[in-house]
């Protein structure tokens, strides 16, 4: 039998979604955590371990088959300006730039390029957070501080010609050389 009504599990649902949308999502761990306190005070009578002080995975297991909508993924590691710029204003206003600009000048497609890039870190892989179903891609607030960081950089234009992948290394020396 659940510890928490279906309303009181429906709020703890719409708290994780909520934590998520802030790319600040809950381990197992964290949720147990929760879980406990959440209990403790509002005074609903409970049999998690007042030693461990966090709910028992019993009741971890019971609440994700009861919240399907609910899965444990991996976060992408995101710095907090990137998840400040996201944003759908913002991008809604880079395309209508980007339309003005191609409209303007009549850019082909051999000359409309793409670049992206992927870090490589040294810094520890975060832990798994629950986050609801459906999201293509997790994010994660991260320091920017830690560890050495590589970063791949691919480009291709829209007509499929691509340039060589690119490495870009951190600087070994504390002083730059012009």
């Amino acid at each position: 039998m659940p510890t928490f009504s279906a309303a009181l599990e429906n709020h703890l649902h719409l708290h994780i979604k909520d934590l998520k949308t802030l790319h600040f999502g809950l381990t197992t761990n964290d949720l147990r955590e929760l879980a406990y306190e959440f209990a403790e005070k509002n005074n609903i009578l409970h049999r998690f371990s007042h030693i461990s002080r966090k709910a028992g995975w019993d009741s971890l297991k019971g609440f994700r088959t009861r919240n399907p909508s609910i899965s444990l993924r991996v976060p992408e590691a995101t710095s907090v300006s990137r998840a400040r710029a996201f944003n759908k204003p913002n991008i809604q206003k880079f395309f209508r730039s980007l339309e003005e600009v191609i409209l303007k000048y009549r850019f082909k497609a051999t000359n409309i390029y793409d670049v992206d890039k992927s870090g490589l870190s040294t810094v520890q892989n975060p832990p798994k957070v629950f986050v609801t179903k459906g999201r293509k891609q997790v994010g994660g607030i991260t320091s920017a501080e830690c560890g050495t960081h590589t970063t791949a950089v691919c480009c291709m234009s829209a007509s499929g010609t691509y340039s060589p992948p690119a490495f870009i290394f951190a600087r070994t020396s504390g002083k730059q050389s012009l």
